[in-house]
């Protein structure tokens, strides 16, 4: 059984990941930056954890983020780096 519960190899899910992230960086300048002021990034922190996205390639674009935009990641074990950068971090469980 592969990384996510199926039998792809590993090198599929990194390059879906990293295709995400690339699609990811186009979009927060489409239409002039203007296409989006809110973009969800979900689980890319279990990519990250996981080795399927490098941290700091993550980073090089969160730091691109036009002001004004709004960009949330979500998944478990977010890097430090990921908590450290942020503007606000949030933490939920189950009651």
């Amino acid at each position: 059984m592969g990384i996510l519960g199926d039998k792809l190899p590993r090198e599929d899910h990194i390059k879906a990941a990293e295709n995400a992230l690339e699609h990811f960086r186009e979009e927060l300048f489409r239409g002039g930056g203007k296409a989006w002021d809110l973009i969800v990034l979900d689980e890319i922190n279990v990519a990250t954890s996981l080795g399927l996205l490098k941290k700091e390639n993550v980073l090089s674009i969160l730091k691109l983020v036009p002001q004004g935009k709004i960009v949330i990641l979500t998944g478990r074990a977010a890097p430090q780096e990921f908590l450290d950068n942020a503007h606000l971090v949030t933490e939920m469980k189950e009651v």
